[in-house]
C-alpha cells in the first residue's frame, strides 16, 4: 500500500535499527516512505509492489521491482535479501507470500493504524507477528512496532494486535 507517514517520534528509534542497513519494502506504493528511510540512514531500500505508478519517488539507493509479493518471494528463494522489512498500512486481505518473505527477515518494522478500526493487516499477518519478539512499540498518530526474532506465540497482545484480531473477528 505504501501509505503513512514517519513522524518525529518515530525517527530516533527507527534510526537505531536501520542505520547503514539494506531494507526491503513490500507493498511500497509510490515509494515515498523509502525516501524517508534513506534520509534516516538506510543504506538502500528495495521496493516491491505489484503496481508501480507513473509517479514514483526516485533517489540513489532506492530500487523498484514490479511484482506480486508471492512471485518476488519465490524468485528470491536461496538468494540474499535484506534482513529488515518495512511494512506500512498492510492491506486487510490476504497477501500471498508475505509471511514467507517476512520469515526470512531478522527485523520487521510495521507502520499503521488499527485503534480506529481501520485495520491494517489481515488476521494471518497479525497472527504471524505474534510469533516475533516485540523490540519496540512507538505509539502516535500512526503507530510503529519493531519486531525482532522469532519466538513461541506471545501471550501478551499489543493494542494493534488486539484491534486487528477483533476487527477480523477470528480471535483465537
Amino acid at each position: 500500500m505504501g501509505f503513512g507517514k514517519i513522524f518525529p517520534s518515530h525517527e530516533k528509534p527507527l534510526k537505531e535499527y536501520i542505520q547503514g542497513e539494506e531494507i526491503i519494502y513490500p507493498m511500497c506504493g509510490s515509494g515515498e516512505l523509502a525516501v524517508n528511510l534513506l534520509k534516516l540512514g538506510a543504506a538502500s531500500v528495495l521496493c516491491v509492489d505489484k503496481h508501480l505508478p507513473n509517479f514514483i519517488h526516485r533517489a540513489p539507493g532506492i530500487f523498484y521491482t514490479k511484482s506480486y509479493v508471492k512471485d518476488f518471494e519465490k524468485s528470491y528463494r536461496g538468494k540474499t535479501l535484506p534482513k529488515i522489512a518495512f511494512v506500512s498500512w498492510v492491506p486487510n486481505h490476504t497477501i500471498p507470500g508475505i509471511e514467507n518473505l517476512l520469515d526470512r527477515m531478522d527485523l520487521i518494522i510495521y507502520l499503521g493504524v488499527n485503534d480506529d478500526y481501520t485495520v491494517c493487516g489481515d488476521w494471518d499477518f497479525w497472527e504471524y507477528v505474534r510469533h516475533r519478539k516485540v523490540l519496540r512499540e512507538i505509539p502516535g498518530e500512526q503507530d510503529m512496532i519493531i519486531y525482532g526474532e522469532k519466538c513461541p506465540r506471545r501471550t501478551d497482545v499489543l493494542k494493534h494486535e488486539f484491534y486487528a484480531h477483533s476487527f477480523n473477528s477470528q480471535w483465537k
